[in-house]
């Protein structure tokens, strides 16, 4: 037995309508052999052309032309750094699909930068109707392009002529297999995988399913990458550092990254006594209110997880990540937080903390990476 959805060959269940799969059960029922329905999106009928209030860098035009000559006959992937504007680089390849009347779906694996995306590109292409689909948005599922979460592919049997996927290593996507086997059907053609980072999984899949693969390591300001500064402490130092870190950068919004929720809970509540401290996790209410917030505001101190890691740009952020060698921090985890600083076109001053109290590869993995990205 086999799900024809996701794959699935052992987590099933029967009832007197028959066997299903468990696993893909979240999504919608389907029974063991029932093959998904193909999705069926309208084509965009008048020419679309995309219209950005400033021009794209010469890296950014090179790469973008690059990808579109190679992805007639390739998948694509394009690795750049954080802050390279991997949203500009898609826009003439949209633009050249939907043109086409070809179907474009952006899938990313988290809500908030969904929702955030969504606002930019529904101004740049003012005349495309376009879906924003992820949780608390789902009356509109269908339309030309499609900007979703990766959780809701599942809506989109063989229904994208191009399937771009940004941040492909990141949680819930990374690892998770029903996901992914889901996304590779909802393509009908070609993929755009997208990330800041590459590991070992993402790096077997580029071999094995003939993926070209495209660089950038330049930020769109032309500035050098922010590299963070390593202090090796005991947790009760960290402390103390962090209390003095909120003082000095008093002028900066300050996003201070904890490994977990419990954490982030206590961490904010103890500097909430002497400061207006905000926090930020998976479990926060009112996400898209408080990050729309945090973003419109300066002088912030905000605790939080690695939820807050990527696709999110605030304007005058400083960083400092607590408890660095804890196991839910990954290369890649550090890289994306250490991304998060200089975003902005007007050059500030902001560094990156990283404190650990202990020496471990991952960091100075990290650190290479980024200097390897200023050669």
């Amino acid at each position: 037995m086999k799900c024809l959805r996701c794959n699935e060959t052992n987590y099933f269940h029967t009832d007197e309508y028959g066997t299903y799969c468990r696993r893909c059960v979240v999504f919608s029922r389907i029974n063991i052999n029932e093959k998904p329905k193909k999705c069926l999106l309208p084509k965009n009928q008048s020419k679309i052309k995309m219209k950005l209030p400033y021009e794209l860098t010469p890296e950014q035009k090179q790469l973008s032309q690059s990808v579109l000559k190679n992805i007639q006959h390739h998948h694509c992937f394009i690795k750049a750094v954080c802050g390279a504007g991997k949203t500009e680089i898609l826009l003439p390849i949209i633009e050249y699909y939907i043109n086409k009347e070809k179907t474009v779906c952006i899938a990313i694996p988290r809500r908030q930068v969904v929702l955030e995306l969504y606002e930019r590109i529904k101004k740049i292409f003012y005349n495309l109707d376009i879906a924003c689909v992820c949780e608390g948005h789902t009356r509109k599922t269908k339309a030309p392009l499609v900007i979703c979460t990766t959780h809701q592919l599942h809506r989109y049997h063989q229904a994208f002529d191009l399937l771009i996927i940004d941040e492909v290593d990141a949680f819930p996507f990374k690892n998770n297999k029903t996901l992914q086997f889901i996304a590779n059907n909802c393509c009908s053609a070609k993929k755009i995988w997208m990330s800041a980072t590459i590991n070992d999984e993402i790096q077997s899949k580029l071999l094995n399913e003939n993926f070209k693969v495209f660089h950038l390591n330049k930020r769109y300001h032309n500035r050098k990458i922010p590299i963070p500064k390593i202090y090796y402490m005991p947790t009760i130092l960290q402390l103390i550092f962090t209390l003095f870190f909120i003082i000095k950068y008093h002028h900066l919004t300050k996003l201070i990254f904890v490994p977990t929720i419990s954490l982030c809970e206590k961490y904010s509540k103890l500097f909430g006594i002497f400061f207006n401290v905000f926090k930020f996790t998976s479990q926060s209410d009112n996400k898209d209110t408080l990050l729309s917030d945090l973003q419109a505001q300066t002088n912030k101190i905000i605790f939080t997880t690695t939820i807050l890691e990527r696709g999110i740009t605030i304007p005058d952020a400083t960083v400092m990540v607590l408890h660095s060698n804890h196991f839910i921090f990954e290369t890649a985890n550090l890289i994306q937080i250490a991304g998060r600083v200089d975003r902005n076109i007007m050059s500030y001053h902001a560094p990156i903390y990283f404190l650990s109290s202990k020496k471990m590869r991952k960091i100075t993995d990290c650190i290479k990476q980024l200097e390897a990205c200023n050669v």
